[in-house]
Formats: structure tokens, sequence, C-alpha cells
């Protein structure tokens, strides 16, 4: 399991950003296009982004998003409760800041199960990380 050091020399060498929500001993680590929320040292979701008129997850898309899952797995991350979220979005919310937190605030209403649920201008496709296939 990579430590918080190791995480945090990640990020200063990747350029990501970590928020702490200590509430809930919840991290998120974002970068443009995907984010990983981390739980007591967990990551539970990998987060895809993709700006479309389309509102449709394409294989291409599950596959990259597994792909993060399998990166996890390697660098010695537990990835048995992991979940990838792919969240396609109309266009105009690329700049929306309010984005990321409706799609937190949904998927916490939801719960970590498979689901596709819709958001105001997206929808997210959340799905169990299949650690055999990817």
């Amino acid at each position: 399991m990579m430590s918080l050091q190791e995480l945090e020399k990640l990020r200063e060498e990747r350029g990501l950003e970590i928020v702490n929500n200590n509430k809930n001993h919840i991290r998120r680590v974002n970068a443009s296009s995907y984010s990983v929320l981390f739980e007591n040292g967990f990551p539970l979701v990998v987060f895809e982004y993709k700006f479309s008129r389309s509102k449709r997850a394409y294989p291409s898309h599950h596959v990259q998003a597994g792909f993060y899952g399998i990166l996890l797995k390697n660098i010695g991350f537990n990835v048995e409760k992991l979940y990838y979220a792919i969240v396609v979005a109309d266009r105009r919310a690329k700049g929306d800041p309010t984005l990321k937190e409706r799609v937190f605030d949904a998927l916490q209403k939801n719960g970590l199960k498979n689901a596709v649920i819709p958001i105001e201008n997206a929808v997210i496709y959340l799905n169990k990380f299949d650690q055999q296939g990817g």
C-alpha cells in the first residue's frame, strides 16, 4: 500500500491536487480529467470525466477507467472495494466549478453500487472495478 508520504510525492511530481475531508477521512486526488476518491488510505472510486454532446459512456471510456484501477492495483493499493465512475457531461459543464461536487453528492446519495445516475448536465456511469478483467 502506498503511504501518504509517497502519495504526496506523487502529487508533487504529477501536479495533482489532494483535497482532504477530515470529517469522513476521505481524500480526493484530482487531475484535469480524472480523480480518485480515497477513504482511510483505500481507493474507493476512480472518476473519469468526459465532455461531449452525447451522454453515452463508450466501451473505450470503460477501458480507460479500468486502466486507472489496474494502475492503482499495480502500485500497491487494495482495490477490492474500488468502483469507477464515468461522468459524461455536456460540453458547457467543462468549466462548471460545481460539477465534481454534484457528482460526489450524487454518489453519496446512491451509494457504491452499479448504477446509471443522471444529474444536471451529466450522466454518471458507476461500475465495480473488475480485478480479473480490469
